[in-house]
């Protein structure tokens, strides 16, 4: 919940709450009522319902179901701050030749309020077949999210267990702290984590982190039916996924650029 509203005299509470009501959206893997959203961000149900029916008017969201599910427009100007992205720049031409090689999913996601934010997904042209994550996906039953917390300090991790509770989204999530720091061990050892199945039934992921500098900045994956990966083979698909992780990482090292600001 988030209720809390700068007091500067310039800032204006409305479009406050409509931005908090939109990060619910986002983080959100289903469609979302207008009691729910008052639930989550403490905003009144009838200030709720004024804002949905504007943001719905400007294509912001769009209903779905019994709920709300983010619009076209948000579409349409994630796309236009993704061109102005100067790490953007630098990651694509390695996030398209990743995917054409493999011939899979590439995903690549950064931290964001204790959970993934995938700001930019490539699709393999020739599959008609393809697997992908939600915008906005939990750490812990995702290879990405694994390899955040597998270089947080236990501080942290413990501050993120008291917060969240996880949930066993499949019978391989993996959903204790105990559990998940054993896991962390071997991912820093070999640069790689594995979600076998732990968000989604059928949907296996692969993902190597992404450094500016020495300081953790994203995570680069590959995803697709658990059986198509397996059938490739894991270790070509890791190869070929670290000496692209490495590669980008030195690329975005030496030109000093920065992540998007999303605080």
């Amino acid at each position: 919940m988030n209720t809390s509203e700068p007091k500067e005299p310039s800032f204006i509470t409305i479009l406050g709450r409509a931005f908090t009501i939109m990060e619910e959206l986002l983080k959100s893997d289903k469609p979302l009522g207008v009691s729910e959203l008052a639930r989550l961000t403490g905003i009144p149900k009838a200030n709720t319902f004024r804002i949905m029916k504007t943001l719905e008017e400007l294509k912001a969201v769009s209903p779905k179901e019994d709920g709300y599910i983010l619009g076209s427009k948000m579409i349409e100007l994630g796309a236009g701050a993704k061109h102005n992205d100067e790490f953007m720049l630098v990651a694509k031409p390695y996030l398209q030749k990743l995917s054409k090689t493999c011939e899979e999913t590439v995903n690549l996601g950064i931290m964001f309020q204790d959970y993934v934010l995938f700001i930019h997904t490539e699709l393999a042209e020739q599959r008609s077949l393809v697997a992908s994550l939600p915008p906005v996906t939990p750490l812990y039953c995702c290879s990405v999210g694994k390899i955040f917390l597998a270089y947080q300090t236990n501080k942290e991790l413990e501050h993120y267990f008291k917060v969240h509770h996880p949930i066993k989204r499949t019978i391989n999530t993996r959903t204790t702290k105990e559990a998940l720091l054993q896991e962390s061990e071997k991912i820093r050892r070999d640069g790689i984590a594995h979600d076998h199945e732990e968000y989604d039934y059928g949907l296996s992921c692969i993902a190597a982190p992404i450094f500016l500098g020495e300081n953790l900045a994203a995570g680069i994956s590959l995803s697709g039916p658990t059986s198509r990966l397996q059938y490739k083979g894991y270790a070509f698909l890791e190869k070929e996924l670290k000496a692209t992780a490495e590669a980008l990482s030195k690329e975005a090292t030496l030109k000093k650029v920065v992540l998007p600001d999303l605080s």
